[in-house]
């Protein structure tokens, strides 16, 4: 029996590959020949964002100070896991 689709998607992870990594390319030649302009320029069209770019220690210290320890545990533990993800990923196209 033939399979016959109600409805497909017209985008999948092997099409939009390409229009990626063009889109990342560009990305990243802009921030070379424009440095920090060019970073700021996309944190504005990108996120809306035009403050500090650099944080410093202790303003980390104060935004995360009142985070409790259950949450910051659980943060921890998802950033090990994204962590050791990437790495594996790394190490297996090397």
């Amino acid at each position: 029996m033939a399979i016959t689709y109600l409805k497909k998607a017209t985008k999948s992870p092997e099409s939009e590959t390409g229009a990626a990594r063009k889109v990342v390319t560009e990305m990243l030649a802009e921030i070379e020949r424009g440095g920090e302009t060019a970073v700021r320029d996309y944190a504005s069209k990108l996120d809306r964002w035009s403050g500090d770019i650099v944080v410093s220690p202790r303003e980390i210290e104060r935004r995360t100070r009142d985070i409790p320890a259950a949450i910051r545990r659980d943060i921890d533990w998802a950033t090990a896991q994204v962590r050791a993800f990437a790495l594996a990923q790394r190490d297996s196209i090397r």
